[in-house]
């Protein structure tokens, strides 16, 4: 199976930079004024790595098929932080959030609670130590973890010992994939990857100048954050509605840029239709069609002989024909040979 790509100058506006380190830099993200669609969206290119100016978080990826970015996000840690509670990052006012799905909270440590809050909005988990570690899975023996609550843009990461044991207690919010591909074990981290959502806020939206065509669709949603507050400004109101575009099924690159998205040649795959059909590619899809008869051809070359003044001339004449079908010869001529392809 071939995995078509777009290409890079179809993810980024014109004469600006592609990449920070190997981390690529699709727009509405970009480096440099001009680049990006608003602050929010600025990145800083620090000795090679990209920094969200807005959040202040490193940034690991970029996809615009999901709407997600990956940023590594502090652990909250007992030993180096002072207090039992530590606060995330601010999200808050931004279009960005942690991602319910691919994130859980993460406790590990003996006999204590491990829980994140905000605005009355609880998840935890509790672990405790009367069995020895298991390497392949966290079930609540020396490390726990949670599910999170949807559209949180902030949190206090806290802990609440049952038992005294004097230990390190480490209390986060992780990408799942991350922490499993670790055992579980986040080791020394100071930091580890988080997956944010993000679109873009109605008050910016307007500046993409981009429609829902026949290559793009584009959702939006209320940002629950503003859903108890009182709409008394026209950036807050703004900010309250939220927009994520998409290519189509047939098209990619990025749905962000006014020609961002653009038709797959499906036919450059030339597996995607079975050996007897031919493909055609059409705008946003392809077709497998029959393929038509092969038709062999049969070369004759035919000999004349003539005297001319006592001369004997050999004209030669080539006749291709299909094989299914006859050909009459009228003249007096020769086979000299034949041949099929």
């Amino acid at each position: 199976m071939v995995v078509l790509s777009p290409s890079s100058s179809l993810l980024i506006k014109p004469d600006c930079q592609k990449k920070c380190g190997e981390i690529s830099i699709s727009y509405p993200f970009g480096i440099g004024a001009g680049c990006y669609l608003d602050d929010s969206y600025a990145v800083n290119c620090r000795s090679g790595k990209p920094f969200l100016a807005s959040i202040n978080l490193e940034l690991l990826n970029i996809s615009l098929e999901a709407n997600t970015i990956l940023v590594n996000h502090p652990v909250f840690n007992t030993c180096v932080s002072a207090g039992d509670s530590m606060e995330s990052a601010n999200l808050e006012n931004s279009p960005f959030f942690f991602s319910q799905t691919p994130n859980i909270l993460f406790g590990q440590g003996c006999y204590f609670l491990a829980y994140i809050n905000h605005n009355q909005t609880y998840a935890g988990c509790y672990s405790s130590c009367f069995l020895e570690r298991n390497p392949t899975a966290c079930l609540g023996i020396h490390c726990c973890h949670s599910t999170i609550p949807p559209f949180l843009q902030f949190f206090n990461a806290s802990v609440v010992e049952t038992d005294k044991v004097e230990e390190c207690k480490l209390v986060f919010v992780v990408e799942e994939e991350w922490i499993v591909r670790k055992e579980w074990n986040p080791g020394n981290s100071k930091a580890v990857p988080v997956v944010l959502d993000w679109g873009i806020h109605n008050s910016s939206f307007h500046l993409l100048n981009i429609t829902t065509s026949t290559s793009r669709s584009c959702n939006d949603f209320t940002n629950p954050t503003f859903a108890n507050k009182s709409l008394s400004t026209s950036t807050t109101a703004s900010n309250s509605l939220v927009h994520q575009c998409n290519c189509k099924g047939g098209f990619q690159g990025n749905p962000y840029l006014l020609q961002g998205c653009q038709d797959i040649d499906e036919c450059k795959n030339k597996s995607i239709c079975s050996p007897t059909m031919s493909c055609r590619n059409v705008i946003g899809s392809y077709n497998c069609n029959p393929r038509g008869p092969r038709l062999n051809t049969t070369q004759v070359i035919l000999a004349s002989s003539q005297k001319d003044n006592g001369n004997v001339q050999q004209d030669y004449e080539e006749v291709e024909h299909e094989t299914h079908e006859r050909t009459e010869i009228t003249e007096c001529w020769d086979v000299v040979s034949t041949s099929t392809g």
